[in-house]
């Protein structure tokens, strides 16, 4: 029941309250009226119609008694009825407020529930998210730090990833070649024709060719992703400059060792035939042959002492004695004991020094030798009669730095890089007709090394050339402890 029923039912009530009144003051009106009679007349007639008044009166006070009655329990009736009402709405109102309450708890318990369940879940995604770039952070660094290049094409050659490395070997810095098709950047058909094959087939392929841009031999290894949707592939690039370099170098070696082997012994089987066919009784050349066959066979020691000497070095399993070893005066030795040869071909051999005799260089005695002994006779050989060779020991910034400079034919600028090859050599001919066996420079080079120093060079054709070798010195009052090998 709304609020205005109740209203009205209530001013019903008051209306009939009101009515009742009224009527008992109405009715009880004549009684008094006749008591009042009935004390001032005494007459019979007068007394009867009072009497019968009173009945009447009395008759009709009963009857409007019973419609009060009847009235005020209708009053009553509403009045239960509103307070009913009443009591109805105010149970209705609690029964909302009590379901109210329980709604609104209940939404709260849910909406409390959803948010940390939000909560959770976003909790679980900034950790994944954070394993996820730590993932990607290693992987970046591995693909970073790897030797061999990486790349990932999209299956209609756009360039997704590259690494430094691939970068390094196809001479472009990788945010060049990323989002972008690789032949628009990589001039290289080999390439363009390997990844083109791979597409097509869907199969592993590998491929070597040169690059031309860095002249850098590459062997590709290409993996498409998904042969079925064409997602593209993944390329593996392998350097294989160096080891091409080095199988090359074999070849050459094997090659130059038949050849330095070959040309001694046909010299001494050509001289020993010439003897055995009747040289012996040749009085006038017999001895000249000899002369001949021992020349050979000396050249042939000494190119077989030296190819075994550069191979223990190499191998490390040479027995160098390390002790402080002066550098100054070796290297005065070296020069005294090649003088007469010098001025024998009329070459003018000086040495200099503008440092102490004292100081010294941690090697093997005889080892430092070997390499002043090489780069004298060197500079002898290449040096035309009327030549110069000066020798020059200085000290530089705690290095000892010893200079021998020559002004014969030189070496053109694109040998530089291989005279120190064994067996390698920038005239032939030349070479052979001083007895040269071509393993001198590569000795020095690994003793050189071995004694933790460096060599440099400096040449130019008709003006001489000049090498430059550097070793720490040992300190004042260092002391040094002999580590056998």
């Amino acid at each position: 029941m709304t609020g205005n029923q109740i209203g009205t039912r209530k001013s019903i009530a008051m209306s009939q309250y009101r009515k009742i009144v009224l009527l008992t003051f109405y009715t009880s009106l004549p009684v008094i009226v006749c008591g009042v009679l009935l004390l001032f007349q005494t007459q019979p007639n007068f007394l009867i119609l009072s009497l019968l008044g009173v009945v009447a009166v009395a008759t009709s006070t009963f009857m409007l008694f019973k419609r009060i009655e009847k009235e005020t329990r209708t009053f009553a009736k509403n009045i239960n009825s509103v307070e009913a009402s009443l009591e109805k709405a105010n149970l209705a109102a609690s029964d909302i407020k009590g379901n109210s309450n329980d709604l609104l708890d209940s939404q709260h318990f849910a909406f409390r529930n959803l948010c940390e369940a939000v909560t959770e879940r976003i909790r679980d995604l900034l950790e994944s998210n954070q394993e996820l770039s730590k993932r990607y952070s290693q992987f970046q660094s591995i693909l970073a730090r790897m030797s061999e290049g990486v790349l990932l094409l999209e299956a209609k050659g756009r360039n997704l990833y590259c690494n430094q490395f691939a970068g390094t070997l196809l001479g472009r810095e990788p945010a060049e070649i990323e989002k972008k098709l690789l032949w628009e950047v990589v001039r290289t058909p080999g390439l363009e024709l390997a990844i083109e094959e791979s597409l097509a087939s869907g199969k592993t392929l590998r491929k070597e060719f040169e690059i031309q841009r860095t002249h850098r031999i590459v062997e590709m290894s290409a993996v498409q992703l998904d042969s079925k949707s064409g997602a593209g592939l993944v390329i593996v690039l392998h350097d294989f400059t160096d080891l091409r370099r080095l199988e090359k170098l074999r070849r050459e070696f094997v090659s130059n060792v038949s050849h330095e082997l070959k040309t001694p012994l046909t010299s001494i089987q050509v001289y020993t035939d010439t003897l055995l066919e009747g040289g012996l009784e040749d009085t006038e050349n017999n001895r000249c042959f000899v002369e001949r066959i021992q020349e050979q066979s000396g050249r042939l020691q000494q190119l077989i002492q030296d190819m075994l000497r550069l191979a223990r070095i190499e191998a490390q399993s040479e027995a160098f004695q390390m002790e402080p070893v002066s550098l100054c005066q070796t290297v005065a030795d070296c020069v005294n004991a090649r003088s007469a040869i010098a001025e024998a071909r009329g070459i003018t051999l000086s040495y200099q020094s503008n440092t102490e005799d004292s100081i010294k260089i941690i090697g093997d005695h005889e080892g430092v030798r070997t390499i002043f002994d090489n780069l004298i006779n060197n500079a002898l050989n290449y040096t035309t009669t009327e030549g110069e060779v000066e020798v020059h020991c200085s000290e530089s910034d705690g290095l000892g730095v010893v200079e021998v400079k020559d002004n014969g034919v030189g070496i053109p600028q694109e040998h530089h890089s291989r005279i120190f090859e064994r067996f390698y050599r920038v005239d032939q001919a030349r070479s052979r007709g001083m007895g040269g066996t071509g393993l001198g420079l590569a000795i020095v080079k690994h003793c050189v090394s071995e004694f933790n120093g460096t060599i440099e060079l400096e040449s130019e054709v008709g003006q001489g050339t000049t090498f430059r070798v550097s070793f720490p010195l040992v300190k004042s009052g260092e002391t040094f402890t002999v580590a056998n090998p």
